[in-house]
């Protein structure tokens, strides 16, 4: 076994991290790697199993050859005393952190498969991506891209392996899903960004489409087009988010940028063919049936995606779109927590209904009219039964479920 207790062991450390099933050490406490999710030249990741049978993701990255961190993402390691001070559910937070001579290493608790992962699971089902799926995914997101611009913090690296996703069961068959905004690797200050430049001087009318090579800070289909010459923002984070969602709505594993461009131009023709278009999104995207629920999605994505960062919707103005535009959000950013102010066109959707009365949610706000709804509320709490409506008040399973 290998203890790390000195930077003599820090290689050691490094190449024990890529060896499953082999115990090693890190401030005195046992690890057994048991998959490896990246390995390069200067970066491993890998999940590990604890002496307390817990899980964790282990972190190491080397310093680069021009002997600083430069040229290797470690913002992980800058930001995580802020990460953790934000106390949000939303932002991956770390269980120890370190900047050893030749490396950094990180360890933080495993919370579930990545997105790209969680894409290839739907594709693999084949079945219909639910609007409250999507809305699950978007709404953390976005709380996370507020928390984050509230400590001056742009991401900068928003894409489907930076998401992590859990998935829990409900008693209505659609799973609730817990979300995490992660890898801080190349993430900077708002206040240190390459660029700080006005955008008043860039002809926006031009067709940039710099996503489509510039790499350097980023990945290539989820980098907004300005960044190449204005540098990032928080509005950059915005245009990846939008793609970021396009990418669940129509998930490809063939060429990101191509695909991404291609339904991005088809969702900005919403605004001139609202009725054709959504018909013909949802068949593309093998989408359920709610008009009302998608062009509202589609529109906000169009704006997010706008050529001119000016013109996107910044984090809060996202919120109260998809929340209520009058009086203040309080508690957690979740869909089933602020159902009672989810925009009509999103919260008349069905499968949304049945997901928040699965997890607690008034039936006093829900669809009284609908005997599945009223039975998965009283599951949850038996005196909810009094908003049921007389019909139901009598029926013998719902009765039995509001007594249990």
């Amino acid at each position: 076994m290998i203890e790390h207790q000195s930077t003599n062991d820090d290689q050691n450390l490094y190449e024990a991290l890529s060896r499953l099933g082999k115990p090693f050490f890190i401030n005195n406490i046992q690890y057994i790697p048991i998959q490896i999710f990246k390995k390069g030249n200067n970066v491993v990741v890998c999940k590990c199993l604890s002496i307390d049978n817990q899980e964790y993701v282990v972190k190491i990255v080397k310093r680069g050859e021009d002997d600083d961190f430069d040229d290797c993402p470690v913002g992980d390691w800058k930001f995580a005393k802020i990460s953790e001070e934000l106390h949000d559910a939303s932002l991956l937070t770390f269980d120890f952190v370190d900047n050893f001579n030749d490396m950094v290493v990180t360890v933080s608790k495993y919370r579930g498969i990545d997105l790209k992962n969680y894409t290839d699971m739907q594709i693999n089902k084949n079945g219909r991506i639910l609007l409250c799926q999507i809305l699950q995914i978007f709404i953390r997101i976005v709380n996370a891209l507020c928390k984050l611009e509230e400590a001056n913090i742009i991401h900068r690296d928003i894409k489907p392996e930076n998401i992590i996703i859990s998935l829990h069961d409900t008693d209505c068959k659609i799973c609730a899903i817990d979300v995490v905004l992660a890898d801080f690797g190349i993430a900077i200050s708002n206040d240190d960004r390459f660029s700080n430049q006005g955008m008043d001087h860039i002809d926006y009318s031009n067709d940039l489409n710099m996503h489509e090579s510039y790499t350097l800070n980023g990945s290539p289909g989820f980098v907004a087009p300005e960044c190449a010459k204005l540098g990032e923002s928080f509005k950059s984070d915005i245009w990846s988010l939008a793609r970021l969602i396009l990418f669940i709505l129509f998930p490809t594993n063939e060429n990101r940028i191509t695909h991404l461009d291609q339904y991005s131009s088809m969702v900005r023709e919403i605004i001139s063919n609202e009725v054709e278009t959504v018909r013909k999104l949802i068949e593309l995207g093998n989408l359920e049936e709610d008009e009302d629920g998608w062009i509202f999605i589609f529109k906000l994505l169009v704006e997010m995606l706008s050529e001119n960062p000016e013109n996107r919707p910044s984090c809060q103005q996202i919120l109260k779109r998809i929340f209520s535009e009058n009086g203040q959000i309080e508690g957690p950013i979740m869909l089933s927590h602020q159902f009672h102010h989810l925009n009509q066109a999103l919260a008349e959707n069905r499968n949304v209904q049945l997901i928040c009365a699965s997890l607690g949610v008034s039936l006093e706000l829900l669809d009284k009219d609908d005997r599945e709804i009223t039975l998965q509320s009283v599951k949850q709490f038996g005196y909810y039964l009094k908003y049921a409506k007389e019909d139901f008040k009598n029926e013998k399973e719902i009765v039995l479920q509001a007594v249990k």
